[in-house]
C-alpha cells in the first residue's frame, strides 16, 4: 500500500511539475530598460505620423523607458512642417504598465506640467527577442517596432 501511494504521489508530482515551469510570467523588472524606435508602420524614422492640408507631423525619434516598478515614459522628438512654418519639439509622457500573458499593457498619463484630456489609446505590445513591438501606442495603431538598447 505504501509503495502504491508513493508511486501515485511521484506520478502526480511529475505531471504537475511542467505546469509550474510554464507559469513563469514576465514581470516589469524583467523588461525594464530603454527601447528606441526602429520603425513606425514599416517606415524608419524620420517618419510621417500624419498630414493635413499643407502640414506634416514627423517623428524624428521615439524612446520608450520601462522601469522595474511598472512606471515609465515615452519621449518623442517631433517636427511639424507647414506651408509657412516649421517647428521641432520634445514631448515626454509618463506611462503605467503591467505584463499580462507576456504582453505589455499600459496607459499614458497626463504630464504634470500640462493640461490634457485622457483620450490617448492604451499601450499594447508584444516583447520580441531584441525589443518590443507595439500594436497600439499614443499615435494610434502600429506596428511600432522598438529595439532594446540596455
Amino acid at each position: 500500500m505504501r509503495i502504491r501511494r508513493a508511486t501515485c504521489l511521484l506520478a502526480v508530482s511529475f505531471a504537475i511539475a511542467p505546469l509550474g515551469a510554464c507559469d513563469d510570467p514576465l514581470r516589469p523588472r524583467d523588461v525594464a530598460g530603454t527601447y528606441v524606435l526602429r520603425s513606425l508602420r514599416g517606415e524608419q524614422p524620420p517618419a510621417v505620423l500624419g498630414a493635413a492640408g499643407n502640414g506634416q507631423l514627423i517623428i524624428l525619434a521615439d524612446t520608450l523607458r520601462l522601469n522595474a516598478d511598472g512606471t515609465g515614459s515615452e519621449i518623442w522628438l517631433l517636427q511639424y512642417t507647414g506651408q509657412y512654418a516649421a517647428e521641432s519639439g520634445r514631448l515626454e509622457v509618463p506611462i503605467l504598465f503591467e505584463i499580462h500573458d507576456g504582453r505589455l499593457e499600459g496607459v499614458y498619463l497626463c504630464p504634470v506640467d500640462r493640461f490634457c484630456l485622457p483620450v490617448a489609446p492604451p499601450l499594447q505590445g508584444d516583447f520580441t527577442r531584441d525589443g518590443l513591438v507595439l500594436a497600439v501606442g499614443r499615435h494610434g495603431e502600429g506596428p511600432f517596432d522598438f529595439r532594446r538598447i540596455d
